[in-house]
């Protein structure tokens, strides 16, 4: 290969990393997490300093004390598209079959800043795999992107989603746009109401330029709890028009419901009331 083509190969990978980074809001993420996380993954960022790509190693090393208040606990070192099942599995495991209710209620995907992340096809596998093994009745997966109004159609158009009804390409049962600044935007949460949570804030690696995911996983019930009310408080901000799609029948809504978008949308806030 000529100098010149490495050169432009070289350039074309840092720019497709660049287009992945997420604004430099860690910190801010990690303060958000303090509400029920006892200040562990702002801990850790700043042990890891400039570089989370090294959260890996210093997993493996062992060594990290999760607090005793957010336990049972797993730590995550991967995104969510390639650990969630083991993780929610690992969750799961750890919970008083007494606690777990026959009807589960839905599971709630609300991911880092949609302009800086797409829908790889490892999230689809993913979001097919908790499901099948997490989900029963007519609960779903349900996606809470925070997008702003001005952001909706280019959401739209990257999902193929289309107002009260679910497209073939789209992965979730159901989408609810919260505001684009609900949240921190390089953190993602994975929750599925009274039972389990993951939280990953996705950390800018000064070596790689890329974000790199450093979270936890919690199925201690206050700190569920917290990250519930949390949520239902952004939740009961959306409006009939913020319900961007859903299917019908894993919502339980009825094909003659005069307002469907609203029904879904008070089925959903009512799951958090576990």
């Amino acid at each position: 290969m000529s100098k010149g083509r490495k050169e432009d190969l070289q350039n074309a990978v840092r720019n497709g990393l660049q287009s992945f980074s997420l604004p430099n809001d860690q910190e801010l993420a990690a303060d958000w997490c303090e509400v029920w996380d006892k200040g562990f993954l702002a801990t850790q960022l700043e042990n890891l300093g400039s570089y989370p790509s090294q959260w890996i190693t210093t997993i493996g090393q062992g060594g990290i004390m999760i607090p005793e208040e957010i336990q049972p606990a797993v730590l995550v070192s991967r995104s969510s598209a390639m650990c969630a099942r083991s993780a929610i599995q690992s969750l799961i495991e750890q919970i008083p079959s007494a606690q777990i209710p026959e009807e589960h209620p839905p599971i709630f995907w609300s991911p880092p800043d949609f302009t800086a992340w797409r829908a790889a096809p490892s999230l689809y596998d993913m979001v097919d795999n908790i499901r099948s093994r997490f989900c029963g009745g007519k609960s779903g997966v349900v996606m809470l992107p925070r997008v702003e109004d001005s952001q909706r159609r280019a959401f739209q158009n990257m999902y193929d989603t289309k107002r009260g009804q679910s497209s073939g390409n789209f992965p979730f049962d159901a989408c609810v746009a919260l505001a684009g600044n609900t949240l921190p935007q390089s953190i993602e949460i994975i929750f599925q109401p009274g039972l389990w949570a993951i939280c990953i804030i996705h950390a800018s690696d000064m070596r790689c330029n890329y974000p790199v995911p450093v979270g936890v996983g919690t199925a201690n019930p206050d700190a569920v709890h917290a990250i519930g009310e949390e949520l239902r408080f952004y939740l009961s901000k959306c409006r009939s028009a913020d319900v961007l799609t859903f299917d019908r029948g894993v919502a339980g809504v009825g094909a003659q419901e005069p307002e469907p978008s609203a029904a879904f949308l008070s089925y959903i806030q009512d799951s958090f009331r576990v």
